[in-house]
């Protein structure tokens, strides 16, 4: 346990990371609102799961190529 808090192991920091790095490029290309609202809904590109469930499960290459198809017009539902 570190002062501040508990220290995460390397899969926690890696999905973190990975979620911080795709709401930064959403939140750029389309706004936070969007980008908020993008992690909690269903995808196509992740099987009409949601990017929280495919982090979670660290389908990370997935989260990133969906989040890809939306800033780059390629996304269709």
């Amino acid at each position: 346990m570190e002062k501040d808090g508990p220290l995460p192991n390397d899969y926690e920091a890696a999905r973190m990371i990975l979620a911080h790095k795709v709401f930064c490029l959403i939140s750029r290309a389309e706004g936070p609102d969007l980008a908020r609202l993008w992690f909690i809904g269903g995808n196509p590109w992740l099987g009409d799961e949601t990017p929280v469930t495919a982090i979670r499960e660290g389908r990370f290459d997935q989260v990133s190529g969906a989040a890809t198809a939306l800033i780059d017009g390629t996304f269709s539902s």
